[in-house]
């Protein structure tokens, strides 16, 4: 029994390390985070260019803040009255409560 619980966790210990370790040691972060500080250069560049136009960060568009805040409050609330809208109609309700 121990010698399983000890195969189980060693496992699990290399599916949780292993994809850190990729990501540590691998070099193609390195470009990215690289591309990303120059395209943050170069938005801060507009930005200074245009200041009548704001930062250029799309909070309504469906990329941005408010865009994606509306879209998961769109599916988690209907998930939810999906639920709510069952429960009161199901087979397990308490008979005689309306």
């Amino acid at each position: 029994m121990m010698n399983k619980i000890t195969m189980i966790g060693f496992v699990v210990l290399c599916m949780i390390a292993l994809p850190s370790a990729v990501f540590a040691y691998s070099d193609a972060t390195a470009d990215k985070s690289l591309e990303r500080v120059l395209a943050a250069q170069k938005a801060v560049e507009i930005a200074k260019q245009n200041k009548g136009a704001g930062s250029g960060t799309p909070y309504f568009a469906l990329e941005g803040v408010a865009g994606a805040s509306a879209i998961s409050a769109a599916v988690f609330g209907g998930i939810g009255a999906i639920f709510f809208l069952k429960g009161r109609n199901g087979r397990y309700v308490a008979q005689g409560r309306g």
